[in-house]
């Protein structure tokens, strides 16, 4: 494990770092599927081929960098006459009334507490969109109530908005360091993606690998990457 004390801020992720939004992605993306006409595999088949397609191996993660999973789930159905960027409206839509349904991870409320009471800086870090941001937390009864967005991270959000390239660039952790006012030695990461701490780790930064089982077909893959890997937040003893 890190020690803490040598940090000054703590970098997150959100989709599958702080939240645990995959049995909301399996249900989405089954859900458009079907809206589009085809037949999609049952909740544990559909894991698994999301798996498959996009987290396969290392190697398939890089061989598949600039191409969407809604790309990915286009080719693998056969979808055609509706580009990827109509496909994400589409889901959105379908996505839009369940964001509510979004936990935090284990320990991850309690641990965002501690960093703030604790006087470590805090920044999001996500490719997702601000509006997907604000709907999963701000408006998120549920998760508000464990720990405070607006007070956690205020306004040290980067998002897909933000004129930086994505992950697995190191881009959008250095603009949060940048933001903080420090170096990239003094920030700890957390991510649960292979694109995610691969952006970390090309940052300069320390990175904490954070389990989610939307990548467990190369969970070993990831962890090589990083000397720090966690279950849950309740592996840190604060």
């Amino acid at each position: 494990m890190p020690d803490l004390s040598k940090y000054k801020a703590f970098l997150f992720d959100l989709d599958g770092t702080l939240v645990d939004s995959l049995d909301l992605w399996n249900w989405v993306y089954r859900a458009y599927i079907e809206k589009l006409g085809k037949i999609p595999l049952g909740v544990d088949e559909m894991h698994e081929q999301i798996g498959r397609i996009y987290h396969g191996s290392a190697a398939g993660c890089a061989k598949n960098h600039g191409e969407t999973v809604m790309e990915l789930i286009h080719k693998e159905y056969g979808i055609k006459g509706i580009s990827p960027a109509e496909g994400v409206r589409i889901r959105d839509e379908l996505i839009e009334n369940r964001w509510g349904e979004v936990r935090y991870k284990r320990g991850a409320a309690r641990f965002l507490n501690w960093a703030h009471d604790n006087g470590y800086m805090r920044a999001l870090v996500t490719m997702a969109s601000r509006s997907a941001v604000d709907t999963l937390t701000f408006r998120n009864e549920c998760c508000q109530a464990e720990a405070d967005f607006s007070k956690i991270f205020g306004d040290n959000i980067i998002t897909a908005e933000n004129d930086v390239k994505k992950k697995p660039e190191p881009d959008a952790y250095l603009a949060a360091a940048e933001m903080l006012g420090l170096s990239p030695a003094e920030c700890l990461v957390f991510e649960d993606s292979f694109w995610g701490v691969t952006a970390g780790v090309r940052a300069g930064m320390d990175v904490v690998a954070v389990y989610d089982g939307a990548h467990l077909p190369i969970i070993g893959e990831i962890r090589a990457l990083t000397k720090y890997h966690i279950n849950s937040y309740d592996d840190f003893v604060i």
